[in-house]
């Protein structure tokens, strides 16, 4: 199916890392959990999220694109930020994984910041250089880790 190629592999790929190495006592991991969103209008919204990592308490919510502008996936984080934080409260984590070009990542994780009002302890991008599973474990594991 062309959808698995348009990013569900990474979904799959990326909760497969998270999963071999979170998944314990301590942390919960969950791909494409479905949240309905009640509306005053009694319409309910459905959003998904592509993976979740429970800590305690504490969510982090995890986005996917294989998108690299800019653009795209800024709108991408802002949407697990926003999401993540509808569920969560205000001590949510937030991750987008992406195609972006390493410069490209640190930019947004810095606009990020800033148009959210929160400090980068809250949101990491990563780009296609990160990947690497080796990287990808370590920069996941030394973000969830991270007290606030």
């Amino acid at each position: 199916e062309m959808k698995f190629l348009d990013g569900t592999w990474l979904e799959n790929y990326i909760f497969s890392i998270l999963f071999e190495h979170l998944q314990s006592n301590n942390y919960k991991v969950y791909k494409n959990l479905e949240f309905i969103k009640e509306k005053e209008t009694n319409k309910n919204k459905k959003f998904k999220i592509d993976c979740i990592v429970l800590k305690e308490y504490q969510i982090i919510g995890i986005s996917c694109t294989t998108e690299k502008s800019i653009k795209l996936c800024k709108m991408k984080a802002f949407e697990v930020y926003y999401r993540t934080k509808q569920i969560g409260g205000t001590q949510t984590k937030n991750i987008l994984v992406s195609f972006a070009k390493e410069n490209t990542a640190k930019e947004l994780q810095e606009e990020l910041a800033i148009d959210t009002g929160s400090d980068k302890s809250n949101i990491l991008i990563l780009g296609y250089k990160d990947f690497e599973p080796l990287i990808s474990k370590e920069k996941f594991l030394n973000f969830i880790n991270e007290t606030k």
